[in-house]
């Protein structure tokens, strides 16, 4: 894929080519890509519900028009954007600790992408703010949900792993303002794409 023979999609097919060749020749092999695919199916089973209603939440709120008039309600309170960005960050910190990053994405995109670019912010630093913001909510103490999920693989305490998490979490939230005042950190290397 990195040399250009395969697309992305092709290139995951090949390497479960790859998997199966190699299981076809361990005496276990065959078991384990049983036993993965089945957890494959258990944990989409539990994922799609939550993403097609999401989407069906997006479509309900373009219909509805909330994003617009959010928009206009923002532009006549003549907020700053800079404001209106910390308040997006604190919206997302607050729901990391109740719902995973797929579900954040797919309910709140609808409503803070088009209230952020309408601001004007970046498009791209848009996107990339948020995905990286969704995932720095998902350690927001007391309650990220990824750091209950290393908690019950580790066997410790919750509270273990959330002293682990602290300095990493607001070296995040540091690299988090810097992309938010400087967005040339983010668009600077897709803009070479557009250059070209």
């Amino acid at each position: 894929m990195y040399f250009g023979v395969f697309p992305p999609a092709v290139g995951g097919a090949m390497g479960s080519v790859g998997v199966l060749i190699i299981a076809a020749f361990r005496r276990t092999g065959i078991k384990l890509v049983g036993r993965s695919f089945y957890e494959a199916v258990l944990m989409n089973a539990q994922i799609f519900p939550l993403i097609i209603s999401g989407f069906l939440f997006a479509r309900f709120m373009s219909l509805s028009g909330l994003p617009k008039a959010l928009l206009d309600m923002v532009i006549a309170a003549q907020l700053p954007p800079l404001l209106v960005m910390l308040f997006v960050i604190l919206f997302y910190l607050f729901i990391g600790c109740v719902l995973e990053f797929m579900s954040m994405a797919v309910i709140t995109l609808p409503i803070v992408y088009p209230l952020l670019t309408g601001v004007g912010f970046d498009p791209i630093a848009c996107i990339i703010i948020i995905v990286f913001l969704s995932e720095v909510a998902l350690l927001t103490p007391p309650i990220g949900m990824s750091a209950f999920v290393v908690a019950g693989i580790a066997g410790v305490p919750p509270e273990v792993v959330f002293r682990g998490v602290v300095p990493f979490f607001l070296a995040c939230l540091v690299l988090l303002a810097l992309m938010v005042f400087f967005p040339a950190i983010i668009t600077w290397l897709p803009g070479l794409f557009y250059a070209i």
